[in-house]
């Protein structure tokens, strides 16, 4: 029974009429409850891209889910703005075989992660392509199935996250898989069953603390995601505390606060606090309500309810506005170490620091905007005939940051060290140009 559902669901399908219908409500939805839809692209391109992709299936009687969602997550993410997204069932995605090889993307290009001999596959292998898929066109696929905020890299970044879904997706969900790949200068092909092989699992703790380097004199505090629920706020809030007690008991003076892959969250001042003594606003929220009474039955609400969200100031008034009152704990350097998939909060974390002259960036440009994003407040909306479900923050978020650059991208690095195969030889190269600095 259960090899049955996943072949009924594997090979489902939508008629075009069925398809039509929910791009339109796609569109409709999107530009009726998201709280800034048209920050960078127009409504009228908006319309082109939804026009585009119906000339496109036209003369097909019927399109596949799967094909219909990179559609739908197409027309989300072309909006580039934070937590927005097309998301699958958990029947649909039972169904998809997952890509079992593991990469990294850089620069957008793909490479091998890891060894696999039987394969003929090597850590540093170039992808040309996988099923006579051209590599650049695979990542541009990638790109779109997801969303960000402005000229950030975090399009790409994302795709790099949850390649092992994305890429069968983008190849049609099939089985075997055929990778060619650039090997010392030679063309290798590579033939694999994803059935019989396991994807690669990626274990994530919060935070941790240790301490690094040669002679053992940095401190690192590594957080995959600060905290936004009561209990985990709680135990941050401990975990620093302590943290801050070790660096000086062991009178370290160079700190390093890794944030690469940490997609945001909330009380990012736990930590920021001890480490200044001035006064920060944190941020100011706004949210327009004006157009959702009209989906009150459709939109499912995401940790809070309907009534509440009604009562929450409408737009153009204060939301919410969140100070802290510095309390520096140690006078230490800090080196806030970032990547393409540093977003929402934790980039907004680096604008912080960046801003009022807290320590050095270290890394590439972190996703979302250096002034704000959107979040606090989500719905759904889920598409009656797919079963797709379309994802909306409410609230606009304006960071309190004064001078931004480049508002439309995320925060430039002080100190640039591009992205290697291993996270370790980034955070080697950062504990080099430390000591390098502390010799001279």
């Amino acid at each position: 029974m259960f090899v049955c559902a996943c072949q009924v669901a594997h090979s489902q399908k939508i008629s075009r009429k069925e398809f039509q219908e929910e791009i339109e409500i796609a569109v409709l939805v999107l530009t009726d409850v998201h709280a800034n839809p048209f920050a960078f692209q127009t409504e009228e391109g908006l319309i082109q891209l939804k026009d585009s992709i119906l000339h496109e299936h036209n003369s097909k009687d019927s399109i596949s889910v799967l094909t219909a969602f990179q559609c739908y997550a197409n027309l989300v993410s072309s909006i580039k703005c934070a937590h927005s997204g097309a998301y699958r069932t958990k029947e649909l995605d039972s169904t998809i075989h997952p890509f079992p090889v593991e990469i990294k993307i850089i620069e957008e290009k793909g490479f091998i992660a890891r060894n696999y001999p039987v394969l003929n596959l090597f850590t540093g292998d170039q992808i040309v392509s996988i099923n006579n898929i051209a590599w650049k066109s695979i990542f541009v696929k990638g790109k779109n199935l997801h969303s960000s905020d402005g000229d950030s890299p975090l399009n790409g970044a994302l795709f790099e996250r949850r390649y092992n879904l994305d890429i069968p997706i983008i190849l049609g969900n099939p089985v075997d898989f055929k990778a060619v790949t650039l090997h010392d200068g030679v063309l290798v092909e590579s033939d694999f069953d994803a059935s019989r092989m396991a994807a690669s699992p990626r274990i994530c703790q919060s935070f941790n603390f240790c301490i690094v380097g040669a002679d053992k004199n940095i401190g690192l505090i590594k957080v995959i995601n600060f905290p936004s629920d009561e209990k985990s706020i709680a135990d941050f809030e401990k975990f620093c505390m302590k943290t801050l007690s070790k660096l000086e008991r062991k009178k370290i003076k160079d700190v390093i606060i890794d944030i690469r892959d940490n997609g945001g969250g909330d009380r990012i001042d736990l930590l920021l606090r001890n480490f200044t003594s001035t006064s920060f606003k944190l941020m100011s929220s706004t949210i327009d309500t004006s157009n959702l009474t009209k989906y009150s039955r459709e939109l499912v609400f995401h940790g809070t309810t309907y009534e509440n969200v009604l009562k929450t100031p409408a737009k153009s008034q204060l939301a919410r506005q969140v100070d802290f009152q510095g309390d520096l704990y140690l006078d230490i350097n800090i080196y806030v170490l970032v990547n393409g998939r540093t977003a929402s909060a934790a980039s907004h974390f680096a604008s912080l620091v960046k801003e009022h002259d807290l320590g050095k960036i270290a890394g590439t440009e972190t996703g979302g905007r250096a002034a704000g994003c959107n979040g606090n407040l989500y719905c759904s909306y889920f598409l009656s005939n797919s079963g797709i479900e379309l994802h909306f923050p409410l609230m606009v978020n304006t960071y309190a940051v004064d001078q931004v650059d480049n508002p439309n991208h995320g925060v430039f690095p002080d100190i640039i060290i591009k992205e290697e195969l291993s996270d370790d030889l980034e955070l080697t190269k950062l504990i080099e140009i430390i000591n390098k600095h502390n010799m001279h």
